[in-house]
């Protein structure tokens, strides 16, 4: 049986992003193969959804970028996620040393499965995405954030890549949307916990 994720989605209030900016690019590596899964977990999903709030900050991420950069563009890889799909990729590293990287479904569960979370980057002008120093979904310590200068003084990254994570950092710091420390690709408006409270667990 084939999911309408929309339809749940609209349900409970998550707008649809390429809707609200249409100029933004949506390419869903969960609706792929392309992704640490390896499988698609999104099927018949082609559009990404977040809550208002969220959309709005995008938004003004994007007109920014491209009054900086013309012809360059957002590019979303990942938005609102359902629980029950956060339970299937936290099976697949638990107990590993990948764990860190996916959110315990256990505890609430993670930012995504509220719609308050946005997995990005950059393309350019011809629609080629900017190096940033690893691939999405990349589990190791070339996608972390907390350091990115002893990354370079590492050759873990380039200097391009260093300069393009700097300059996403910076957009996206603009409108309070922060990395976590090991994705450079995860970006969401940190609130205390207990405000997820007023917003709908994505439990279907």
């Amino acid at each position: 049986m084939v999911i309408n994720y929309e339809e749940y989605f609209k349900k409970v209030g998550l707008v649809d992003i390429h809707s609200a900016i249409p100029d933004i690019v949506v390419e869903l590596k969960y609706a792929t193969t392309d992704n640490f899964m390896r499988e698609v977990l999104y099927p018949g999903l082609k559009k990404a959804y977040l809550l208002p709030h969220m959309v709005e900050r995008l938004k003004c991420v994007q007109k920014r970028l491209q009054v900086l950069n013309p012809g360059y563009s957002l590019v979303i890889y990942d938005a609102a996620r359902p629980l029950s799909i956060q339970h299937k990729m936290f099976q697949r590293v638990q107990g590993t040393s990948q764990e860190q990287y996916v959110a315990n479904p256990h505890r609430e569960g993670g930012f995504h499965n509220y719609g308050m979370a946005v997995d990005l980057s950059i393309l350019d002008s011809e629609g080629r995405p900017l190096d940033m120093g690893s691939s999405y979904d990349f589990f190791g310590e070339e996608a972390h954030t907390t350091n990115d200068k002893r990354l370079l003084e590492a050759s873990l990254i380039s200097e391009e890549a260093y300069r393009n994570r700097q300059f996403l950092y910076a957009i996206m710091r603009e409108q309070e949307l922060y990395p976590l420390p090991n994705e450079w690709w995860h970006y969401q408006h940190y609130m205390e916990d207990s405000d997820k409270k007023r917003f709908k667990l994505l439990d279907f």
